[in-house]
């Protein structure tokens, strides 16, 4: 199991030309704050850095623009993730370039595997995934809008439902990958059984009615009814037609709008760069500085260089607009292309019904075609192709549950229930919560928690969780970070007890991040404390050029470039 220790966070705004930089280095971290400080925001950058998804943000902060640095270490080995928007690009130790994506798949399939995890879920469409970063890093983060409201709740958009229950049970040592692997294939084989089921019966049942019409004598069929199902299918061809030359005008303009911000970009990158020429040219000469071509004079200033920083930096934070522009007209033309493919292939249908349509055949005729060429015998062998295809799932459906049954140990599934029934009793007792607040009796179980004690359940179930995640797992052990647990009106000296429990019951040698409330308390002193003063910009204008010297030394050769 490898294990994740956050180091240092940094944060750059162009638009409000502020930095900040924060040491993470340490075994606790407390970080302190009054609402609205800043306090929230900061921890919420920390897994957000690494590229899972946090649903609530102020405005504020959002407005701000931000470029996120994250220093930190697997195993002692020190990596760089800086997210710029939807981008998250990975640097290794020396600030050499390791990968970089806009896909959370992408970036999923990365990180895991620099983790050695190959543990894969089902999404929505039961196609094959590793693991996502929202159920990756579930057990390691209470975020102060959502992780309150349920345990693992804390990130969104984690692309893969209903997966809680089985991401509880991996961390907990109780799935293996071998395990969840054929757990994965047996239920895409019992889909593939009940689709080729599913052939078998309807091929059954157009064969019951083409006998019937055949023991009739003949085939009857309506001539007016043809024509006005051929006249049906002109006109709805037509107005698919009208529909295709819509989103190709659709598709024009957007393109249109492509080439001008590709244009636009390609124009600021060249300005960029003639600006940074002209700064750097400018630091090397006199006060007085000589056009090479028409040998006029200009005053070298500092206030003419620093005008030139200015523009830089507005320059760079309207390229980040611009881009974010471009991914949104980007995914516009993908959804109208996909709209335009959908009516091409309607198209054709039609006019492949069309085809036999025109040749003036009737129903009566096309059915005695193909009867002539043996349609029952084609029906059945395709029928009997099915049922070959359906056995040898069958066989192989049983053999998957035959390993199922050999890889699920359930004498360890019982000791590890018992064990998190444990802890999680001891926690309940130690956190003061009252009896009226059921336990969950095991590790998939719902918590759940009344009033005051509702955030102690949920701390009482994620401590214990992480208890058994430290015995049993082998995934890995990322950092606790926990944010404002002063949730429904709890008096001072439960908060204080609370946040002392969190303190000293973290696992040996784990990381602790913890936001608390500017007013709330605790005995701890071996911790590192951070406190947020209010009223005050949490980025500062003094730590901007050296934040933002750092993270275009990343970016040199990746991005302004």
């Amino acid at each position: 199991m490898k294990k994740i220790k956050f180091i240092q966070i940094q944060f750059l705004s162009y638009r409000e030309k502020r930095g900040l930089t924060i040491n993470l280095d340490y075994h606790v971290v407390i970080i302190k704050g009054a609402n609205g400080s800043g306090k929230s925001s900061l921890i919420k950058s920390l897994y957000y850095s690494l590229g899972t998804e946090i649903e609530v943000w102020p405005q504020r902060w959002l407005d701000a623009n931000i470029i996120y640095l994250l220093k930190f270490k697997i195993d002692g080995i020190t990596y760089q993730s800086l997210r710029i928007g939807n981008e998250i690009i990975l640097y290794n130790c020396d600030g050499s370039f390791r990968f970089r994506s806009k896909n959370s798949w992408e970036v999923s399939d990365k990180l895991t595997e620099l983790l050695g995890i190959e543990f894969q879920m089902l999404d929505n469409e039961n196609n094959v995934r590793v693991i996502p970063l929202g159920f990756l890093f579930a057990p390691f983060y209470i975020d102060q809008d959502r992780g309150w409201n349920s345990v693992w709740n804390s990130f969104y958009k984690i692309g893969i439902p209903n997966g809680k229950s089985t991401a509880q049970l991996y961390h907990a040592g109780i799935y293996t990958d071998s395990y969840n692997n054929a757990k994965n294939r047996l239920i895409l084989i019992k889909k593939e059984i009940k689709e080729c089921t599913r052939s078998i019966e309807l091929i059954k049942t157009f064969i019951r009615q083409l006998k019937k019409q055949f023991d009739k004598g003949s085939i009857n069929y309506d001539i007016n009814k043809f024509n006005a199902e051929k006249k049906e299918l002109v006109e709805k061809s037509e107005e698919l037609k009208k529909l295709q030359k819509k989103h190709l005008n659709e598709l024009s303009e957007l393109y249109n709008q492509k080439i001008s911000l590709e244009f636009q970009l390609q124009q600021l990158d060249n300005n960029i760069s003639e600006i940074e020429k002209d700064y750097l040219f400018a630091l090397q000469q006199r006060n007085i500085l000589i056009c090479p071509i028409c040998q006029s004079k200009v005053e070298n200033s500092e206030v003419g260089r620093y005008e030139m920083l200015l523009d830089i930096d507005q320059s760079k934070d309207l390229r980040l607009n611009l881009q974010s522009n471009l991914d949104d007209l980007n995914r516009k033309i993908d959804a109208v292309e996909n709209k335009t493919q959908v009516v091409v292939e309607k198209i054709v249908a039609i006019q492949n019904l069309l085809a036999i349509k025109r040749e003036n055949y009737s129903f009566e005729d096309v059915i005695e075609s193909l009867v002539n060429q043996k349609l029952h015998d084609v029906i059945d062998m395709q029928r009997n192709k099915l049922m070959e295809e359906k056995n040898k799932k069958i066989l192989l459906e049983h053999s998957l549950n035959e390993s199922l049954s050999r890889l699920n140990n359930k004498e360890k599934q019982k000791n590890i229930e018992e064990k998190f029934s444990n802890s999680i009793n001891k926690a309940y007792i130690a956190l003061s919560i009252p009896n009226s607040n059921p336990k969950p009796n095991k590790i998939t179980g719902v918590v759940k928690g009344v009033g005051s004690a509702a955030p102690r359940c949920i701390i009482a179930y994620n401590y214990s969780m992480l208890e058994i995640i430290n015995e049993n797992s082998r995934a890995l052990f990322a950092p606790i970070v926990i944010d404002s647990p002063r949730q429904s009106s709890i008096d001072a000296e439960t908060m204080k007890k609370m946040n002392n429990y969190i303190i000293k019951n973290k696992p040996v040698d784990s990381q602790l991040i913890l936001g608390i409330n500017k007013d709330d308390e605790f005995d701890a002193t071996n911790c590192h404390l951070i406190e947020i003063e209010s009223n005050i910009p949490l980025l500062k204008e003094e730590e901007y050029q050296g934040v933002k010297k750092n993270i275009e030394k990343l970016l040199s050769n990746s991005f302004f470039k």
